[in-house]
């Protein structure tokens, strides 16, 4: 089941609803997800890595479809002076998996246009295992084959970033555990979006004068006793 990014922003972060997200030492203030946030360190880190960690962070270099999201995601990578060591594996392993998406989408463009499976399939070689190669050439070619379906086509880019091996982001969250470093994120907004005021209950309405009440029965001769 695939979260949807707000779900994911609650269960894996620190919800600071009830305090103000007030710049302190050692400290930085981040959108994450669209809600406003800090990452936090040890006095160890100073700002400028913090800043530069979250730059690189997952949210900050998503692995889209799009080929200038994905160039763009590729170029944040690259800036990692400032980046403590510990968060250098997750930087290889998020940079190959930039590379590769921007691989396949290059050649997913071309062959699409050449109507070339064994194009496509050369063009993808680096960044698939022999045993997969072919039958992700079986994909492109069957997608060919069904027109411009959608479905088709995000198919082929799921099972590729399937197989084209980890994005690195495991190990994202497990350098910042080894650098005590968290995002603290306020969910007033998120709160208000799951559970909306409720409504005020309507007035009671006056009883019409016009309708009388009926009159008790007292001439009951079954009342018990």
């Amino acid at each position: 089941m695939k979260l949807s990014p707000r779900t994911l922003l609650a269960l894996c972060l620190i919800s600071l609803a009830s305090k103000p997200l007030v710049a302190s030492a050692g400290a930085v203030q981040v959108m994450l997800f669209g809600q406003p946030c800090q990452l936090q360190g040890p006095a160890g880190l100073g700002e400028a890595q913090l800043k530069a960690i979250h730059q690189i962070s997952p949210e900050q270099t998503p692995l889209s479809d799009s080929l200038q999201n994905l160039q763009s995601s590729l170029e944040r990578l690259n800036q990692t002076a400032e980046v403590p060591e510990a968060i250098k594996r997750y930087t290889e392993r998020r940079t190959k998996a930039a590379q590769a998406r921007i691989a396949f989408e290059e050649a997913l463009q071309s062959a699409r246009k050449s109507r070339n499976g064994e194009r496509f399939a050369e063009a993808i070689r680096p960044w698939v295992h022999p045993r997969r190669l072919k039958a992700m050439t079986s994909r492109f070619e069957k997608a060919l084959k069904a027109g411009n379906s959608p479905s088709a086509w995000e198919q082929i880019r799921s099972d590729f970033a399937e197989i084209a091996g980890p994005d690195g982001e495991e190990d994202f969250h497990r350098a910042l555990r080894k650098l005590k470093v968290v995002y603290q994120c306020s969910f007033e907004s998120f709160e208000d979006e799951q559970h909306p005021p409720e409504r005020a209950p309507a007035p009671e309405s006056a009883p019409d004068k016009g309708l009388q009440k009926p009159a008790p029965n007292h001439g009951d001769g079954n009342r018990s006793q």
